[in-house]
């Protein structure tokens, strides 16, 4: 199936893997891609050094959704070309870039998952070009913004989340489209490999779907206004949120 309203904005990052392995495993596929190719990183090259095996088992929970294994071989370029979707490469990681810009207002997709590199966010020159960018964020919104939310999360209620959202200037305040809380993992060494951007891509799915299933994206009444922001855990602290 190909939503032929819905680009993806897509990049050499463990998150980027996971969700399109996740949109295969279903199915389900944008109709075109922007790949901003990191010239300087191989795939996966920290959790390479970490692993003996060369995937990551899905929880059985997730299987449904997931499939068994997340494959951390993966080749983004070559998956991508098998698909047979127009696709373009752009030897940058800056989403900011202004043949990148230029590429995004030309394509007739209105709206583009986005899933960037690590601590980019977008700016003006981007957020006006008249699309909307479908983030998932590794939180349960609007109580848990900022960054590393999920650490703070266990800390505070013993559970992990991801939300939905069109993303906005302001950090994490976008409209959210759709929100799930997951149990923490037995193993928390691998949420920042794997687990966190795994249950994401579940909240990307099931949002996806709903609009597939209803033409429109779908939006959580919200009555709670959060004014805090986190900010990245310091080290002792994720430590001990991994060993609670």
């Amino acid at each position: 199936m190909i939503l032929k309203n819905l680009g993806f904005i897509i990049t050499d990052t463990p998150r980027s893997y996971i969700y399109l392995q996740v949109l295969k495993e279903n199915n389900i596929f944008p109709s075109y891609f922007i790949y901003l190719k990191n010239q300087k990183k191989k795939e996966f090259p920290e959790v390479k050094k970490k692993k003996k095996e060369n995937y990551f088992k899905v929880p059985s929970e997730f299987e449904k959704i997931c499939g068994k294994k997340i494959d951390i071989n993966f080749n983004i370029l070559s998956e991508i070309q098998k698909l047979n979707i127009d696709y373009d490469v752009y030897n940058t990681t800056n989403i900011h870039n202004s043949f990148v810009i230029k590429r995004i207002i030309s394509r007739k997709e209105k709206d583009f998952i986005y899933s960037g590199y690590s601590g980019v966010i977008l700016k003006k020159s981007v957020l006006d070009s008249n699309k909307n960018f479908l983030h998932i964020h590794g939180g349960f919104l609007p109580k848990f913004k900022g960054s590393t939310t999920n650490y703070y999360s266990i800390l505070e209620e013993n559970a992990l989340g991801a939300s939905s959202i069109f993303m906005r200037q302001e950090i994490d305040s976008g409209p959210i489209l759709y929100k799930s809380r997951f149990k923490v993992p037995k193993k928390k060494y691998e949420i920042d490999d794997f687990y966190d951007s795994l249950i994401r891509s579940i909240v990307l799915i099931k949002t996806i779907k709903i609009y597939f299933k209803n033409n429109k994206w779908p939006k959580v009444k919200n009555n709670t206004i959060s004014v805090k922001n986190y900010y990245i855990i310091h080290p002792l602290l994720k430590h001990i949120a991994i060993l609670s």
